[in-house]
């Protein structure tokens, strides 16, 4: 068997032999020497592929390894910090966005710097911004006593100022699945609420503060729209009433005379009011014929209110306008 030039014998008599380590693997780092084997070089620090190292080498080498030191990865120790110093790892894996399972689209979800969330779209304009050529959103919900809604609060300083639920369900008082917009004053959404607007599922009727509308528009309320005063002499064959449900006739410093309207929609009424007992005369023109809306009174003749209060109603067929007063004072 070969010797191992690691071991001498050393004599200390003729009869007995002990076995010493060379000085060139002791455990002192500091006083290693370079030993040449059969095997390769036992060196302080190893150079060659075929040096060998002992453990304190090794151990040493430890404290100084690198992550780049791998040749199957470009990932560098900082990057890889971010996996659990709870930092943003966006070099490692886009952090902020999701791939769809199939690749596309690519990101399907987007969070942005601002923290708007994009679900289709790459740079959301608004908290939640969704995007899709088909279906843009869906919610369920399987609980059958209430529908799926949204809750909307206003809440400046954390303080509920006005809460709104809309969705289908029965909340507010509607019934059969109708979609409802629940007022919840400042109270958070729950069982209860006003329903200020319903629109039923079997009919689609629609209810202004009505739960359950038997016609196609119920109001729980009056319908109004704007007022507006007129004064001028005349005769005025165009007066605009576009919107006004009430027309105030001001004669208290002439009289004024009225030939036709514009503005006018089929369905509108108008009521035309004097508000002053003056003698000035404030007349309304029969079937005037000047172009616009023209007026026919129920007695075919121009008719004047001369120092007394009243008025007229009319309503509008969306070309003309017909007196329904039934006025007795011609």
């Amino acid at each position: 068997m070969a010797k191992n030039p690691l071991i001498r014998p050393r004599i200390r008599n003729r009869v007995t032999t002990k076995i010493h380590k060379s000085s060139g693997i002791l455990d002192d780092y500091a006083v290693r020497k370079d030993i040449a084997t059969s095997q390769g070089t036992i060196t302080k620090t190893p150079t060659a592929d075929i040096d060998i190292a002992n453990k304190k080498y090794v151990d040493d080498e430890q404290g100084n390894h690198d992550i780049a030191d791998h040749n199957d990865t470009t990932a560098t120790g900082a990057e890889l910090n971010t996996l659990t110093d709870n930092s943003i790892a966006n070099t490692l894996h886009r952090h902020s966005e999701l791939v769809a399972s199939d690749g596309a689209p690519d990101p399907a979800v987007t969070i942005a710097a601002n923290g708007y969330m994009g679900v289709g779209i790459a740079a959301p304009l608004r908290v939640i911004h969704t995007q899709n050529g088909s279906n843009a959103f869906r919610m369920d919900r399987t609980d059958l006593t209430y529908g799926p809604w949204v809750l909307m609060i206003r809440n400046p300083g954390l303080v509920v100022a006005s809460s709104w639920v809309f969705g289908p369900s029965n909340i507010g008082g509607s019934t059969g699945d109708a979609f409802s917009i629940v007022d919840f004053g400042t109270a958070v959404a729950g069982v209860g609420g006003t329903a200020r607007l319903t629109v039923t599922k079997t009919t689609g009727n629609v209810g202004l503060s009505v739960n359950d509308p038997h016609s196609r528009l119920e109001v729980n309320g009056a319908i109004s729209s704007e007022t507006s005063t007129f004064s001028t002499v005349g005769p005025t064959d165009n007066v605009d009433v576009a919107g006004v449900n009430t027309l105030f006739i001001d004669c208290s410093s002439n009289a004024v005379t009225i030939g036709g309207f514009s503005g006018g929609v089929a369905g509108q009424y108008l009521h035309v009011v004097r508000k002053c007992s003056t003698a000035n005369n404030v007349t309304l023109e029969n079937n005037e014929g000047g172009g616009s809306q023209d007026i026919f009174l129920h007695a075919g003749a121009d008719e004047t209110l001369n120092g007394e209060y009243g008025g007229w109603i009319l309503v509008c067929d969306g070309s003309d306008w017909f007196d329904c007063s039934h006025s007795r004072h011609v």
